[in-house]
């Protein structure tokens, strides 16, 4: 499955009209309905129903505000002075992290996007992982999944991780994952269609929502519609700041780059040590 760029998604959208129908289905026009709130609100194209999906600038600023405020607050005393973290300080904040990004895709896109329990097509694509997101990944393993179920994910990662490209291969050649996610490798964590580390999935994972028909996502020749938003820009920084202060050159390298790895290599093959 392909996507459209998000400037071509800008392009798609266009602020609502005042003889337009209203967006909120009241059968009324946009002028004599949601208008009167002194919202801005656009619409961006139409979803896989032909529903208009309609974002409110308003909302979409308080989430904004939010998400980026969180982390800050976190980890700063005041201006460029990290607070002391430790491992389990920065898992209680990606935790909490995590929950405010939901709860803005819950209210922003809940009534549009696709995405459903036990559609998995989207789990067989190269997940970039930070080092903090595969520790509570670990965490969460041992104390909700049974050992059965652990030895039959271990076993799939252990095939799956044959297939990956490593951070050195992916630093010298972008497109390997690409290349990986054409594969249609399903995702180890994945357990009947479902996947077993849903609360704790990477953000990468989180932040995949799409518009189009479910269909669509199977065919990796197809465009898709794929959420973008400058809140999921938020979302994305907050984890590398997180990151950044815990594990400084390790996860921030001196080449510039970020220090993620495909999900599948952070786990050793016999548990769920850490792999650096």
């Amino acid at each position: 499955m392909k996507y459209l760029r998000k400037e071509v998604l800008f392009k798609l959208s266009r602020k609502i009209g005042r003889n337009d129908d209203c967006h909120c289905g009241s059968g009324i026009k946009y002028k004599n309905c949601c208008l009167k709130k002194d919202e801005i609100t656009y619409s961006m194209f139409q979803n896989y129903l032909g529903k208009e999906v309609v974002f409110n600038r308003d909302i979409d600023d308080k989430h904004l505000g939010i998400i980026n405020n969180y982390v800050m607050e976190e980890i700063f005393e005041g201006p460029n002075n990290y607070k002391k973290l430790n491992l389990n300080d920065g898992k209680r904040i990606l935790e909490n992290h995590y929950l405010l990004f939901d709860n803005s895709m819950h209210e922003m896109v809940q009534d549009f996007h696709s995405c459903a329990k036990g559609c998995s097509s989207c789990c067989c694509l190269y997940v970039d992982t930070s080092l903090l997101e595969a520790e509570l990944i670990r965490r969460f393993i041992n104390e909700n999944l049974n050992i059965a179920t652990q030895e039959k994910i271990l076993e799939k990662n252990k095939q799956n991780k044959t297939h990956s490209p490593t951070y050195e291969q992916v630093v010298r050649e972008k497109s390997l994952k690409d290349k990986y996610s054409l594969m249609k490798i399903p995702c180890a964590f994945l357990i009947n269609h479902e996947c077993s580390i849903y609360p704790v999935r990477p953000f990468n994972c989180r932040k995949h929502i799409v518009f189009s028909h479910p269909d669509v996502c199977k065919d990796p020749e197809e465009k898709g519609l794929l959420f973008k938003s400058a809140i999921v820009d938020a979302g994305e920084l907050g984890v590398q700041k997180l990151n950044t202060v815990l594990f400084k050159e390790l996860f921030y390298r001196p080449n510039g780059m970020f220090f993620y790895k495909n999900l599948s290599l952070w786990f050793d093959d016999s548990n769920f040590d850490i792999n650096l």
